[in-house]
């Protein structure tokens, strides 16, 4: 299986049939939706969509280190995928059962939107042997992104829109 994927998209195939296998039994549960009453929340979807893919477009080709830049396909299809069912998917229902609520009165945001973008990010600290000291760039960005996408996921209920964001943010680092 490894040399018919190729070596550089193993990792992520794994993860993604990981991730599958985790969320299978309550699909829906897990965020594997469309979403929840998007009649009135799409343009507010759509605009906390669009702000990571603009800033990520305008920013990324400016950086002297593009450490993603070639990388496999798999990168920007299979990972984003992977990591989305597990961290948005997975974690994400785990941590609203067990830290249900809002962060405070003035914030309407969940608890769990911030633990979930936690683990995403340090998830990434791995990479500090491929990327260097561009990791704590990368640690800043994926904390950020995931608690701005995680209030889609908060909102909708759905993870196909946090996937798409992060599919497209990838696809513009790897073709920068």
């Amino acid at each position: 299986l490894r040399d018919s994927l190729g070596a550089s998209n193993f990792e992520p195939a794994a993860l993604l049939l990981f991730s599958m296998m985790l969320v299978c039994h309550d699909p829906a549960g897990y965020g594997l939706r469309v979403g929840d009453d998007m009649r009135k929340k799409w343009p507010w979807v759509f605009l906390i969509c669009i702000v990571p893919i603009l800033v990520t477009a305008i920013c990324y080709p400016l950086l002297p280190y593009k450490p993603y830049s070639g990388s496999p396909i798999a990168t920007w299809l299979i990972s984003p995928l992977a990591e989305d069912l597990l961290f948005a998917g997975f974690l994400y229902h785990g941590f609203s059962v067990y830290f249900p609520g809002a962060v405070g009165k003035g914030i309407p945001v969940n608890r769990c939107v911030f633990l979930t973008a936690a683990c995403f990010s340090l998830a990434h600290l791995p990479n500090i042997a491929g990327v260097g000291s561009y990791i704590w760039f990368q640690l800043v960005y994926t904390v950020l992104g995931a608690c701005l996408v995680g209030i889609i996921r908060q909102w909708t209920g759905s993870i196909i829109y946090i996937t798409a964001v992060h599919m497209a943010v990838n696809f513009i680092a790897v073709h920068s």
